[in-house]
């Protein structure tokens, strides 16, 4: 694969991500859980790389994380930042852009 091809692929996978967190009651899931949603998209990945792109929205001020379970889980919730770029408001480069109507 191609680079653009993996960058295309990494904005996608975390437009989804701020997507499932903002339809969720408390703006929040796991690891696991996003891992699963992420799948039914057609974005089979590791669990490290899930890990990776919660650990790029949190730099980028779109997540915060927490971890439980003894590590074992990363619980990601939406900031106000994460949740407009779920919803096009804001522009984030390595963040896909919802579609219209979308």
């Amino acid at each position: 694969m191609t680079t653009s091809t993996l960058s295309i692929q990494a904005e996608d996978r975390r437009f989804y991500i701020l997507r499932l967190l903002a339809k969720s009651p408390d703006y929040s899931h796991n690891n696991g859980v996003i891992q699963t949603v992420l799948g039914e998209v057609g974005h089979r990945v590791s669990r490290d790389v899930i890990r990776s792109d919660i650990e790029w929205l949190n730099r980028m001020g779109l997540v915060t994380v927490k971890w439980v379970g003894d590590d074992a889980y990363q619980v990601a919730t939406a900031t106000e930042r994460g949740l407009d770029a779920a919803i096009g408001r804001a522009i984030v480069p390595g963040v896909r852009r919802p579609d219209p109507g979308e």
